[in-house]
């Protein structure tokens, strides 16, 4: 462990970057990602060229909901049954990535990927707008209500870990970006998974090197989500992240 020092928000930390793996609590692995998915030099939406299109034409990304990740240890930290949670992903490796242009683009590759800086990504999570809305059949988004953090939903913003299930010893093995860890027992692990629902994937993910958006419906917005979903379960409900021009 290294001397406290200041963090990109004014925080302190414990632990320098190439020490992911000497982490051997919950506490630590806290510590530890204090204020980085706002330290990486670059972030990635890779997406299809369709949905680029619409991203730039109507200054907004749509989140979709969790049920649709690709992970089956991702969608089972949530619970079981439809979930009020949404999700923006962004990857963080500094190098193009050939997987991500399949997973997102299709086979096809007619994709694209949006970048933006440090300075982007913090613009667009804390000044954006939020609101619920519904997908028409010309596929436009029509406002169903705005969304404001702590009132109407939560909004978290963190660098997602990797994690193989426990060994015969009962440990972890957990990755980030290049680093691996086998410190962490079982119990500590999933204390921290408990504490950060959304933000463990499967260890073959890893390449994605992944700082996820989440955003959990609350209150009113949780219960007209859920009344929708229930009169109507094909209709297709996103969270629209909006941004305005400066950004554009």
């Amino acid at each position: 462990m290294v001397k406290e020092r200041s963090g990109a928000m004014g925080t302190t930390k414990k632990w320098e970057w190439n020490q992911f793996g000497k982490l051997q609590s919950c506490k630590d692995l806290e510590e530890y990602l204090i204020d980085r998915e706002y330290q990486h030099s670059k972030y990635f939406h890779y997406t299809d060229l369709n949905a680029v299109e619409g991203i730039l034409k109507n200054k907004g990304f749509w989140l979709s909901n969790v049920s649709r990740f690709n992970d089956t240890m991702d969608t089972e930290q949530f619970g079981a049954g439809p979930q009020p949670f949404f999700s923006l992903c962004f990857s963080t490796g500094i190098h193009e990535n050939l997987p991500l242009w399949y997973l997102y683009s299709g086979v096809d590759g007619r994709g694209a990927r949006i970048q933006f800086t440090q300075v982007g990504i913090r613009d667009l999570i804390q000044n954006g707008s939020f609101s619920l809305c519904r997908i028409n059949r010309e596929h436009k988004a029509e406002q169903i209500m705005p969304l404001k953090h702590g009132e109407t939903m939560d909004l978290s913003f963190r660098d997602v870990i990797y994690a193989q299930p426990p060994d015969k010893e009962g440990t972890y093995a957990l990755k980030y970006n290049t680093m691996t860890n086998y410190q962490l027992t079982a119990e500590e692990f999933e204390a921290y998974r408990s504490k950060h629902v959304g933000f463990c994937k499967g260890l073959i993910w890893f390449y994605e090197k992944e700082t996820r958006l989440l955003v959990r419906l609350k209150g009113v917005a949780e219960t007209e989500w859920k009344q929708r979903i229930q009169a109507t379960p094909q209709e297709d409900l996103r969270v629209v992240l909006s941004f305005d021009e400066s950004l554009y």
